[in-house]
């Protein structure tokens, strides 16, 4: 996907508001594994950001790190 300098930029800024979110709910993070984490929730955005295409599916492995504990198998399933 090619972006261009704006679409970049405005993606850029989402992305980062995005990241100061997960900043808050793991304070221990860094600011750079806050932006990885953002990129890998919305691919879209990050595709837009980087130019490039990136790693889909990993929306529920970023919610489980978060500590929103998705399950992934029915094994995880709290009946």
């Amino acid at each position: 996907m090619r972006a261009n300098a704006r679409q970049s930029h405005d993606a850029g800024i989402e992305l980062l508001g995005i990241a100061d979110e997960y900043k808050q709910l793991r304070s221990e993070s860094s600011d750079k594994a806050a932006l990885k984490l953002a990129m890998l929730a919305d691919p879209d955005l990050a595709e837009y950001y980087l130019g490039r295409s990136v790693r889909r599916g990993s929306v529920a492995a970023v919610l489980r790190f978060l500590g929103y504990g998705i399950p992934t198998t029915p094994r995880d399933i709290k009946y």
